[in-house]
């Protein structure tokens, strides 16, 4: 099972696409990957539903629940969802790769110009694994607390972006790989356009580049 969180959500199982039937099926699986652990289910409820009566939500919850594990049928007999009781959660034993992680891993405490080349691997598929914002397109207007809950979540994994973008593309200029860490500048700012460190970066590569035009052109 593959899950990619960075940039709109894909889950792919032996190379597959899995498709959810609703998009509230989607964020309900997501929600519960990132969210470790088992959640009562007046919780999911809750921030799912939170506008319908007691009956409705409960069938609302059981029929999302079933359309999550239908998308996983190929994956069922491993289990994919827990449910004990009144409880629900994602197996996390159930052999997955996750993107979050990926860029969790790759965050360390050395210096740039210091990093072990494994280090330095780490942090290129990081970069490479980070295609967007965490769940990007993804809401659910009726679901203010998922929606709350999304926002968090993409400041907190954007602040982490921002720190593998920072990290790897410091390390290629320190060391003098200067096409590769416009490269990486260049992703960097795709994916925060408002970030002043990365357009610094980039004019100082591109006049270290030799290509005046273009460090001006990026302070325009």
């Amino acid at each position: 099972l593959e899950i990619k969180l960075l940039g709109s959500p894909q889950v792919f199982y032996n190379g597959q696409p899995v498709k959810f039937a609703t998009r509230k099926a989607l964020a309900l699986f997501i929600y519960l990957v990132v969210e470790l652990g088992s959640h009562p289910r007046e919780k999911l409820q809750a921030i799912f539903w939170p506008e319908s009566e007691t009956r409705q939500v409960q069938s609302a919850l059981r029929t999302t629940l079933a359309r999550i594990k239908e998308a996983l049928r190929d994956a069922d007999r491993f289990a994919p969802l827990q449910m004990d009781g009144d409880r629900v959660g994602f197996n996390t034993s159930l052999a997955s790769t996750l993107d979050l992680e990926l860029v969790a891993r790759s965050i360390a405490d050395t210096q740039p110009a210091k990093l072990a080349q494994p280090t330095v691997s780490l942090l290129e598929s990081a970069v490479d694994a980070s295609r967007g914002p965490f769940m990007e397109g993804l809401s659910l207007p009726d679901a203010p607390a998922f929606d709350e809950w999304l926002t968090i979540q993409r400041a907190n994994w954007g602040h982490r972006q921002n720190l593998i973008y920072d990290r790897l593309s410091l390390y290629q200029l320190e060391n003098h790989l200067i096409q590769p860490a416009i490269q990486t500048v260049m992703r960097w700012i795709v994916l925060d356009h408002l970030n002043e460190v990365a357009y610094q970066r980039l004019m100082r590569l591109h006049f270290l580049n030799g290509d005046r035009s273009a460090a001006l052109q990026t302070y325009e």
